[in-house]
């Protein structure tokens, strides 16, 4: 669903999915990493639809550049980063930080390359794995275990709200030098 974010769809795969795990008399560590797998997996499909369902196919679609909109300053700066060749620190900041509905939507209505998106995204595994982590000492029954899920789950903000800001950073300079 493309306004649902990732960090609950992380959260909950944290949750159920090592729960699931543990009923199966899988050891936690696998479930962990199972959890985390499955959540990269569902990141870089759902970065795959948004880009080759809706925004290439529907990149002349008036509803759909509006609803990215395409004619905002922001956007038309996220534009500039993300046409770039190659992988830059602001353009792999946009892909992790940056909200998935307008930024892979906009790969799409760019017709940028789909292999060289998803590697950007990759380092997306830096916030998932704290997600999921945060998630899974939830149901874990330690002494030490909501401990561990608080100060994971604060990891996981403070990465998400590090690559938005990078984001944001990297958007600003465009924009003054671009004057956009």
């Amino acid at each position: 669903l493309p306004p649902v974010p990732g960090a609950p769809i992380y959260l909950a795969a944290g949750v159920l999915l090592v729960v699931v795990t543990r009923s199966n008399g899988w050891p936690v560590q696998y479930g962990i990493a199972y959890s985390a797998g499955v959540s990269l997996v569902i990141k870089l499909v759902a970065c795959t639809c948004q880009q080759k369902l809706i925004g290439e196919p529907m990149r002349k679609s008036v509803f759909v550049r509006k609803t990215v909109g395409i004619n905002t300053p922001l956007i038309r700066t996220t534009r500039l980063v993300l046409a770039e060749p190659g992988l830059s620190i602001a353009k792999v900041a946009l892909l992790v930080g940056g909200p998935d509905w307008p930024t892979s939507v906009l790969c799409g209505i760019l017709g940028l390359r789909l292999a060289p998106i998803l590697v950007g995204t990759l380092p997306v595994w830096l916030l998932i794995w704290p997600t999921v982590l945060g998630g899974a000492f939830l149901v874990i029954s330690e002494s030490y275990s909501q401990v561990l899920s608080a100060i994971f789950i604060g990891l996981a903000a403070l990465v998400q709200s590090g690559s938005l800001l990078i984001a944001a950073g990297y958007l600003y300079a465009v924009a003054v030098i671009r004057k956009v």
